[in-house]
């Protein structure tokens, strides 16, 4: 009954296959949280080989130049593109993040917390943001938005946010529907 799986490893082909068969049974989207592999050809050559079985796609900047041999992140925005996966999440560390999708990109900013302790694993929650989001049917630029304001708290404390009640995810909702309507409003 999931709606979505998120995997964050090293490219592995045989537990992909297994994961690939799952989804085509099950029907869940499948979200790859890109971890760099030793070899950097064996990376892109299994980025290739699974592109076309993966829903979401999350990468940083660090590992997309690494991957892609180039530092221009419009290169690296193109790269991603022509991956042809349905979302794609290009994470540029404080600055916000990119979302790709349909050949198109949006640029949208971190939210910015006040008083931020530790940005340890706020990838990972933005990345896990996106992956409900996008199986919530949201677009795109709400998909980044979304997960923006999830590291946004996440940055606050060491470790996981502790207390994710119905009214922090009330908050949460609304602080994104704001920034939604801001950013239709800038562009």
């Amino acid at each position: 009954g999931a709606k979505g799986v998120y995997v964050h490893m090293h490219p592995d082909s045989v537990f992909f296959g297994k994961i690939v068969q799952g989804r085509k049974k099950q029907g869940f989207r499948l979200m790859w949280e890109y971890l760099p592999s030793q070899a950097v050809a064996d990376g892109r050559a299994f980025l290739k080989k699974f592109a076309g079985d993966l829903d979401l796609f999350s990468i940083n900047y660090p590992e997309s130049c690494e991957l892609f041999e180039t530092d221009r992140e419009e290169e690296l925005i193109e790269e991603l593109k022509a991956l042809n996966i349905p979302l794609i999440l290009f994470r540029v560390g404080s600055r916000g993040l990119y979302t790709i999708a349909g050949g198109r990109h949006w640029f949208v900013p971190s939210v910015g917390s006040i008083g931020a302790v530790d940005p340890t694993g706020c990838g990972n929650c933005s990345t896990g943001a996106a992956l409900y989001a996008y199986c919530e049917g949201y677009d795109p630029l709400m998909v980044g938005i979304m997960a923006n304001v999830a590291a946004s708290y996440n940055v606050l404390q060491y470790g996981p946010y502790p207390h994710f009640t119905e009214e922090t995810r009330r908050e949460a909702m609304a602080l994104a529907q704001r920034l939604y309507r801001e950013y239709g409003e800038k562009h």
